[in-house]
């Protein structure tokens, strides 16, 4: 086939859309890991939501607050459908109730005193905490049909950070939210 057929049939690909239903995998009990490395079962951040009869989804995530460390911090909210975005904020209540991990075993009561300000600070500097947080989920083609990638929205603004890419993965299957080998 001509160069130029190809370039003229690859053109006419539809680009690919946002989930219309971001959240169908959780309705199958599947967690959602953030940037997966899938020889060590890795996530940086792993998520599950569970529906609510109101319509809304409970949201324990578990996230690695540094890449070198196994430094973990895991909060409930409360998150919703959206269009075709998931949408939920990272509340100062929540932030204040989370529990801290290092090597997934919970920090004492102290270490957590002298931790929990300095995260927060950094989440009010980045603008997180307390804002509305949306996401889309853009089916990345992967063979599974469970992989995409996410964007992410600050109360409706763009946010100045790459996208990531999401994963839906069974809750046996042994993925855990620690830093890449």
């Amino acid at each position: 086939m001509p160069i130029a057929s190809l370039l003229l049939l690859l053109a006419a690909q539809p680009a690919a859309t946002p989930s219309a239903d971001p959240l169908a995998f959780a309705a199958q009990g599947l967690l959602e890991c953030a940037e997966p490395d899938e020889a060590s079962k890795t996530c940086h951040a792993l998520a599950h939501f569970t529906a609510r009869p109101d319509g809304t989804f409970t949201d324990d995530t578990e996230v690695l607050l540094r890449p070198d460390k196994p430094v973990t911090i895991s909060f409930s909210g409360v998150a919703h459908v959206k269009g075709n975005q998931v949408c939920g904020t990272l509340s100062t209540q929540m932030v204040q109730q989370a529990t801290l991990r290092y090597a997934g075993n919970p920090l004492t009561a102290e270490q957590t005193a002298s931790i929990m300000p300095r995260i927060q600070d950094a989440l009010t500097k980045d603008g997180l905490l307390d804002k509305e947080l949306c996401s889309t989920r853009t089916p990345d083609g992967t063979a599974s049909g469970k992989g995409f990638t996410r964007h992410a929205t600050i109360a409706g603004q763009t946010v100045n950070r790459p996208d990531d890419h999401l994963v839906w993965v069974a809750p046996d299957a042994g993925y855990t939210v620690a830093p890449k080998p």
